[in-house]
């Protein structure tokens, strides 16, 4: 059955229908400026959208000691009283075995066998951050680099690609 749009009951008729339509579409599920997207094992973690990194003295913790290839987002949390960093390094060696800088007690980042990957360097206490890296299949060592941090266990091993 055809309608005559020509008739104001008919215009009235079909202005509800629209109405109607329109309240039925679901609303955006974005909210306080999240982003709505696919979460992926890549992520590290398909419940949190990525691994949860924690910092105090003197250690780091990790909600994954494992995520897939590919992106991953590290949610960093300073939950300590001194100043951090979170340093990703691609090593076959354990976090607790990286060669220190001669006369610093820290990482030689730039010794062989090391890959930094990224960082987020001078994290203050209760700051959090995102850091998102891109891994290939491997071992790598999540560190605090700041002077002294690492020999007093600032370290963590980390697998990318299982």
């Amino acid at each position: 059955m055809r309608a005559d749009l020509g008739k104001p009951s008919s215009w009235l008729a079909l202005a509800a229908a629209i109405a109607l339509l329109v309240g039925c579409t679901p609303a955006s599920t974005a909210t306080s400026g999240a982003t709505a997207g696919p979460t992926s094992a890549a992520a590290g973690s398909a419940s949190s959208g990525g691994i949860q990194a924690s910092e105090s003295e003197f250690k780091i913790a990790l909600s994954s000691a494992t995520a897939s290839t590919g992106e991953v987002t590290f949610h960093v949390k300073n939950a300590g009283t001194q100043v951090h960093e979170f340093v990703v390094v691609r090593t076959e060696l354990a976090a607790d075995k990286l060669p220190l800088a001669s006369g610093a007690p820290e990482v030689d980042e730039e010794a062989t066998g090391l890959t930094v990957v990224d960082e987020v360097e001078d994290l203050a206490a209760g700051a959090s951050t995102d850091l998102t890296v891109t891994l290939e299949a491997g071992h790598y060592a999540v560190i605090c680099n700041v002077p002294g941090h690492y020999t007093l266990g600032m370290h963590t091993d980390f697998t990318a690609g299982g």
